[in-house]
């Protein structure tokens, strides 16, 4: 190969990797994609690489796959591929045949993702990070797989009613890392990136917390739940709505993350049943429903099924 043409080569990758990285915080940054990972790694390298190369593997396939346009555009093959490498170098022992297995996944992303934005397209609706999530969820099912030794079911000893900690603590979650100093540094970063990315961020992290906490102090989350892990997709569920093209009413987005958090509650007892964790399930079924009512709101008032706003409403969601 050309010599210039493979330093092309690499240097695009480097790009379409880095703006991918960057949608978990719904930016479109290489830069900032890559302080997302460098922070990471700064924490624990290990768990940086593996979703560097899940991402890059995923990548790699995608490039000699039929994908469509918005996933390409939006970097949602290798996003997800970063999410299923650091949430495995969370969830499990980290050994070789792990790796495999998770390489065996990422792999199949390209195919899950286009198969979940097909489905999808009925409601205009992203595939989001649930191929990821949908994955990890099959891989913790895996006899043959070892969960990490330093980890609970729902990775918390206790549940912290301190507000702070639990904002900060659910933003280190969000990249599979529950560290409220990591939390920090990323929601500095988003600040100096995108300032109304970071207050939705802050602003839906703290009116998750709130509630959970007054949850808590009723009795109605056991002591032993992670806040954080609750409050987690409320926040991300804010940041999300923050950056739609038609900005949706506060009320609707206050009781969008308030579901997003009644959902929490119920599905996690029920997913302790198979010993699995939250995960970020919540937040996905909060965007799609917020998504859909501002949906079936355009369509009421302009009285036609496809609108200009479904299909920006569309390109602008990860």
């Amino acid at each position: 190969m050309n010599p210039s043409l493979e330093k092309s080569y690499l240097v695009r990758v480097f790009y379409t990797l880095g703006t991918a990285y960057s949608q978990s915080f719904f930016v479109k940054s290489a830069t900032f994609g890559w302080i997302i990972v460098g922070l990471i790694a700064l924490f624990d390298t290990t768990q940086a690489l593996w979703g560097i190369a899940m991402s890059t593997l995923a990548l790699v396939l995608q490039e000699r796959s039929f994908i469509p346009r918005f996933i390409r555009e939006f970097g949602i093959i290798p996003l997800n591929g970063l999410f299923l490498g650091v949430a495995s170098a969370h969830f499990f022992e980290r050994s070789p045949i792990t790796f495999v297995w998770v390489s065996t996944f990422a792999a199949c992303l390209p195919l899950l993702c286009t198969a979940t934005y097909a489905f999808l397209q009925r409601w205009r609706l992203s595939p989001l990070i649930f191929p990821s999530l949908l994955s990890l969820s099959i891989l913790l099912q895996l006899p043959n797989l070892h969960r990490s030794a330093t980890l609970s079911l729902q990775n918390a000893s206790h549940s912290s009613l301190d507000v702070h900690t639990v904002v900060f603590e659910s933003i280190g979650r969000w990249m599979h890392h529950p560290n409220v100093f990591l939390g920090g540094v990323l929601w500095l970063a988003l600040l100096l990136f995108r300032p109304r990315n970071a207050i939705a961020l802050l602003l839906g992290l703290s009116f998750s917390a709130i509630i959970l906490v007054a949850f808590f102090l009723y009795g109605a989350i056991p002591f032993e739940w992670s806040l954080s892990e609750l409050a987690l997709s409320g926040g991300v569920v804010a940041l999300g709505a923050s950056t739609l093209p038609e900005k949706p009413r506060l009320i609707r987005v206050l009781t969008s993350i308030f579901v997003t958090i009644i959902a929490g509650v119920i599905v996690s007892p029920l997913l302790t049943k198979w010993e699995l964790p939250l995960l970020s399930y919540p937040y996905i079924l909060g965007f799609w429903l917020l998504q859909l009512s501002l949906q079936s709101r355009v369509r009421i008032v302009k009285q036609r099924s496809v609108t200009p706003f479904s299909h920006r409403l569309r390109e602008q969601s990860q």
